[in-house]
């Protein structure tokens, strides 16, 4: 009997897996439609052209002779001011049997003088390598060196971020053709993405992905993106400062993506595809000799993130065997093929074809699902959650956000609000009955404006030599974001000593500061006004930024996040915190001696994280939002009432060791917490309009 159910097992395990990989060779795809962008011409008819790329002056250079045989590789020059295609000469070439063997992915970087680096991925017999060339004039190479590494088995395509430093793709783990064929005919997800340093190779992609092809970089440098052609997606990677990779985004595209062109000026991406994969599989392994189609979509970036999806190009193959990369350049769009021809179609208007409505509308409705998901759409019912009584001490004008300057008083920013310029910092006193409390604002100037609009995200710094407490409030008058300075003089005055602005403060969110008028501050939004804030939640587009002030100005350390909201540090200093709103993820970034910040890790929170706070034992109390909908519902279309939710992360070496929830509640209590800090066995929690709340918290585990 087992050996039957075994055998049945077996048996619907292999027709499911048949299934699924008939639909992935497009098995049932016979037909193409041809779509052009205006007429179009050979201007090469063998040989082919792998990789392709523009070089300035109406140059794109070529790389060709991928099935040529051992060491008759080449690189071609296309003029597209005269449609002439020249081989470029070599100079100083080594003497080597196998130079140039089997020319596939094509890089090139410009340094600061002018002067421009050709790296060429080459497969000879035994290793794989890259040559580097300078440009000497149109037509001519000068050979500067060849780059190879232990790690290099069966690399795909590179593009260089600096002079001999590159990423590239490990499109396949074994490079022996028996294996390899059954490693991708099996569709084992063994492939990846290195870094080249100028001196060795590492993994920043280690593994996971299927045949990884194409990869490019966006012209800020910020985003690498790799079209990984086994799984027919694209992905969209941040990059660091130590050059590690962080998937930020990945794009089903539904076609075989092949090699990434990045527009410089429009940051658009131009990808030579395989729409019908049997096609391109019969030709990898040489069975039936059948026709390969081509297809070139083009990607419409905004803020490095897929805005919408255009096919440009389509053949059967008549005109165009195996589109593999494509470039557009002033009007013009070179196509190159695997080893046949190349193509220069005029573009006399890009517009949507068919392809694009089908490609658009998956998007959206997969957009869709992922927004209700976003939203928590299927929720309403909140159960309670209470770490032990609370009690109501302010019932009015929120408390977005709490700071703790010891002796049990906490300072809270009230009166936060879209568009007003009113607001106050008011403190809370523990000690006994807990009661609200009134500061006096003194040495504060006459101002246009109220000197705290519409107060936001706040911090402390303790003078660790004088113990004197400075208090750091974010507020937003209609100009542009600032950042009030206060001294606290006990028992209830805020001296103002200054206001810090910077250029790059559009619509922040939350600070930290760690030392004298220096902090971390987060970039929630790039537009200013009510609307645009508003729609900015609905595009989920990631433009929310990390800046660090050092005391004169502000710069970027860490960029790519869907609404980042609170931010903090750890007791020791070295690690920093932070709580992606609109991506409901917990960061954790290593604070280095420059400031700069690296990611360490990230965390699934399921919840729509707001501030933080930390404890004198390192964990996180976190204000939430456990229902996304509810709190976003900024146009008031039902009239909801936000839940409340705080939660707990305990810290253990600076990594989340275990979450708990302290507290939760429908709105009736508590609407729209924003922020909790706990302190002397109390849990004060602050909204975004409306109630504080303080809990006796009876239990916490160790």
């Amino acid at each position: 009997m087992w050996s039957s159910i075994v055998a049945v097992s077996s048996l619907g395990a292999l027709a499911a897996y048949i299934i699924q990989y008939r639909d992935w060779i497009d098995w049932n795809q016979k037909f193409l439609y041809r779509v052009a962008p205006g007429p179009c011409k050979q201007v090469l008819t063998d040989g082919g052209s792998e990789d392709v790329t523009y070089i300035g002056n109406g140059i794109v250079i070529m790389s060709s002779g991928i099935g040529a045989g051992e060491g008759n590789g080449v690189v071609k020059a296309l003029d597209l001011n005269t449609s002439q295609v020249v081989t470029m000469k070599i100079r100083g070439a080594p003497d080597r049997k196998d130079f140039m063997t089997i020319p596939h992915g094509i890089t090139t970087w410009k340094d600061e003088r002018g002067n421009i680096y050709v790296y060429v991925l080459t497969h000879p017999p035994k290793e794989d390598r890259i040559e580097v060339f300078k440009v000497k004039g149109n037509n001519v190479l000068k050979y500067k060196r060849t780059i190879t590494d232990p790690n290099f088995s069966y690399m795909n395509d590179l593009v260089a971020v600096g002079r001999d430093k590159f990423y590239i793709t490990k499109f396949i783990h074994y490079r022996e053709r028996p294996w390899s064929i059954l490693e991708y005919m099996t569709q084992n997800a063994w492939a990846g993405v290195m870094y080249y340093d100028g001196k060795k190779a590492r993994d920043v992609v280690p593994t996971g992905l299927l045949l990884p092809n194409g990869i490019n970089i966006s012209p800020d440098g910020k985003m690498v993106y790799v079209a990984e052609f086994g799984k027919k997606i694209l992905h969209g990677y941040h990059r660091s400062t130590d050059n590690l990779l962080t998937k930020a985004w990945s794009f089903d595209a539904d076609t075989l993506v092949d090699n990434i062109e990045v527009d410089p000026d429009t940051g658009d991406l131009w990808i030579g595809c395989h729409p019908v994969a049997y096609r391109i599989l019969d030709y990898m392994n040489d069975f039936f000799g059948l026709t390969l189609p081509s297809q070139v979509l083009r990607f419409k970036m905004e803020d490095n993130m897929v805005s919408a999806v255009e096919e440009i190009y389509a053949d059967d193959g008549t005109e165009l065997l195996g589109s593999t990369a494509a470039t557009y350049v002033n009007g013009k769009l070179v196509i190159g093929t695997v080893e046949a021809q190349a193509v220069v179609c005029d573009v006399n208007y890009l517009s949507a074809s068919t392809a694009v409505l089908v490609i658009t509308a998956g998007f959206t409705f997969h957009y869709f699902l992922l927004y209700r998901d976003w939203l928590h759409w299927n929720q309403d019912r909140v159960l309670k959650v209470t770490p032990g009584p609370c009690q109501t001490v302010k019932d009015d004008g929120g408390s977005e956000d709490i700071v703790y300057i010891g002796d049990g008083i906490f300072l809270m920013s009230t009166g936060f609000e879209f568009g007003k310029l009113t607001g106050d910092v008011i403190g809370l006193d523990i000690n006994g009955s807990p009661k609200i409390l009134t500061f006096n604002k003194t040495d504060v100037p006459a101002l246009e404006e109220p000197i705290l609009a519409s107060p936001h995200g706040m911090t402390s710094w303790t003078d660790p030599n004088t113990g004197k407490i400075f208090l750091y409030v974010l507020t937003h008058p209609p100009s542009v974001d600032k950042i009030r300075v206060f001294k606290f003089l006990k028992p209830s005055v805020l001296k103002y000593l200054k206001t810090i602005t910077d250029p790059s403060f559009t619509y922040m969110n939350d600070l930290v500061a760690v030392d004298v008028d220096k902090f971390y501050i987060t970039k929630y939004t790039m537009y200013r006004d009510t609307r645009s804030i508003q729609m900015e939640h609905l595009s989920h587009l990631r433009q929310g930024k990390i800046f660090y002030y050092d005391g004169r100005r502000a710069r970027e350390v860490s960029a790519g996040y869907f609404l980042p909201n609170g931010i903090n540090i750890s007791p020791d200093k070295k690690m920093i915190y932070m709580a992606e709103w609109g991506g409901q993820r917990l960061y954790g970034f290593k604070r280095e001696s420059t400031n700069n910040l690296v990611k360490v890790w990230d965390m699934d929170m399921g919840t729509g994280v707001d501030n933080i706070d930390v404890d004198e034992n390192g964990d996180l109390w976190i204000g939430c939002h456990p229902i996304t909908w509810k709190i976003a519902d900024f146009f008031n279309l039902f009239g909801a009432t936000p839940p409340s939710q705080v939660i707990r992360v305990k810290i253990r070496d600076h990594t989340v060791d275990d979450v708990e929830e302290i507290y939760r509640d429908d709105g009736q209590e508590c609407s729209g917490s924003t922020v909790a800090s706990y302190q002397r066995k109390k849990l004060v929690i602050g909204t975004v309009f409306q109630q504080t709340v303080v809990c006796d918290v009876k239990y916490l585990t160790n």
